[in-house]
Parts: C-alpha cells; structure tokens; sequence
C-alpha cells in the first residue's frame, strides 16, 4: 500500500511539475515580447526625430539662402569691382547701396510722396539701411546721386533725401548658387543674372530662368539674429570657376525655383515697375 502510495504522490508531483513549465515559458515570451516592442519604440521616435531634422534643415536652408539674397541685392544692383575690406569701397557705393535696400525692402507706406512719387526721407533713415548692409564700420558720407540711372537729391539743411519710390531698371539680380562656412564667416557664391523679365518661356510654356553672365564670392558675417552684413567681394578663382560652370545646372534649381524665394514676388514687382519710372527719373 505504501509503495502504491508514495508511486501516486510521484505520479502527482510530476504532473504539478508539467503543469508549472507552460506558465515560465509564457513569462518568457512576455518579457521577449516587451523587449521587442520597446525597441520598436525606440526605432520609430527615432525615425520620426530623423525625419523632422532633415525637414527643418531643408527649411532652414532655403531660408538662409533667402536672407543671402536680400543682403546681397543691392550690391549687385550697382555691381562694383571686388573688394577685400569695407573701407576700399568707395562712398558713393555705400550711400547707393544703403538707398536701394531702402528702396527694395522699406515700408514707403509711412513716407510722404509729392507729385512725382519721390518720398522725403531722413538721411538716418538711410544710415540704417547702410549698417543693414555693410554693419557699423561703414563710412557715410551724405551726398547727391545722379547717374543715368537714378538721380537722388539730398538737402543737408534739412538732412532729408528725396527718393523715388519705386526702383528703376537694374543691371543685375542675384542668384544664391552655393554657401559654405568658416566660424561665423559665410562664403556666398552669387550670380549675376541680368535683368529684365525675370521668367522667360519656350513655345511649350516651360519658364526658366537666363544664365549668370558672372560669379562672385560674398563674404558675409552674421550680425544680429537675422542678419548678415557684407565684408568683402572676391573674383572667384579660375579653376573654381570653371567647376562651377559645370555644376550650376545642378544648384541653380534650388534657388531659381519661384516657390522656394518667399521675397521673389517683391524683386519681379521692383523690376516690373522699372519701366514705368525710369521715364519719370530721368526727366529730373
């Protein structure tokens, strides 16, 4: 009886011991399976934080490129030899400078116009507008401007200028091929586009934009949080030159393309206007 007994008390202590594995094996798979999910996790926060640097690159980017143009603008306008320094540039393409950056990006609503649609404006409005562009170390000296493409007076008694509030024709605009960076020094190569409709087309409706007649290196260093100012203009070596000829097909579509210039519509409305002003500017 006893043997019978104690082969039942085995017989159960096995079947208690087969029952008892299942439940470890399905804590194992519940703990694998945590694991899992918690890398799976991982992997798509991850992604998603991956994806949100490279679309905030493209958008920052594009931007950047976009606030290079504005503070080249008026300086290709005029379209001086290069420099290396501020203080080679002479007076006049400074004093130019600064008023056609007022005259492409100013608010002109606050400014009074006469009959002939020339503004008055304070000579420390324009100041501003030079340290815009080149920073503090620019020299000012006020002056008359009269060119045969834009004549702008100035009273020294009243210390006002009278500008015509709408540009006239430009010889150039700039387009942003490349930039790169040295400390809080950016090298901008520009383009030199010329003016005129600023989209032409062939017969099937297909717009493009005219090639550069040149190319130049902008120096430029950030002053602000938003802005840069111009430190010097540099001729672009013979070899670079030549690379980047070949490679401009390739750059030129991030910049030239309408929707990725926010400001393209207010340069094609300057340049539009040209025609219908540069009449009025030269009679004076």
């Amino acid at each position: 009886m006893s043997e019978n007994a104690n082969n039942v008390m085995e017989t159960s202590n096995q079947k208690s011991t087969r029952k008892k594995k299942p439940a470890r094996v399905s804590r194992r798979v519940a703990v694998f399976g945590t694991v899992v999910l918690i890398f799976a996790i991982i992997g798509v926060v991850a992604t998603a934080i991956g994806i949100t640097k490279v679309t905030t690159d493209i958008i920052e980017n594009k931007s950047q490129k976009e606030m290079f143009k504005r503070t080249v603008f008026p300086l290709v306008i005029l379209d001086p030899p290069a420099f290396d320094s501020i203080d080679k540039l002479d007076s006049r393409t400074i004093l130019s400078a600064g008023i056609w950056d007022f005259i492409m990006f100013e608010d002109k609503s606050k400014y009074v116009k006469d009959d002939l649609g020339n503004m008055t404006v304070p000579d420390v409005d324009i100041e501003a507008h030079i340290t815009k562009v080149f920073g503090k170390s620019a020299v000012i000296e006020h002056q008359e401007l009269t060119d045969s493409e834009m004549q702008i007076l100035y009273d020294p008694e009243g210390k006002v200028y009278m500008i015509p509030s709408a540009a006239s024709m430009m010889s150039y605009v700039p387009r942003v091929d490349k930039v790169s960076r040295k400390g809080d020094e950016y090298t901008v190569t520009v383009g030199y586009v010329p003016s005129g409709p600023v989209w032409e087309g062939d017969i099937n409706g297909q717009k493009y934009e005219p090639e550069a007649d040149k190319f130049l290196n902008y120096i430029l260093k950030k002053s602000g949080k938003d802005n840069y100012i111009i430190i010097a203009v540099k001729e672009i070596p013979l070899d670079d030159s030549s690379s980047h000829d070949a490679e401009s097909e390739d750059t030129s579509p991030d910049v030239s393309d309408a929707s990725a210039l926010p400001e393209a519509s207010e340069t094609t409305s300057a340049a539009s206007t040209a025609s219908e002003t540069s009449s009025d500017i030269s009679s004076k």
